[in-house]
């Protein structure tokens, strides 16, 4: 939306959707991606 009304340039735009750190994270987008998914296992989380 930034981009797009203008409060961000082209250039700026890329720089901040450029991915810096990776992280164990997915995006699920539609309704139906969500209904898809299946729990497999759980494991213990170690903090960073």
């Amino acid at each position: 939306m930034l981009y797009e009304s203008g409060a961000l340039t082209k250039q700026e735009a890329i720089r901040r959707l450029k991915v810096r750190r990776l992280f164990d994270q997915i995006l699920l987008h539609t309704e139906k991606a969500v209904k898809l998914l299946r729990f497999i296992e759980a494991g213990p989380v170690r903090s960073v």
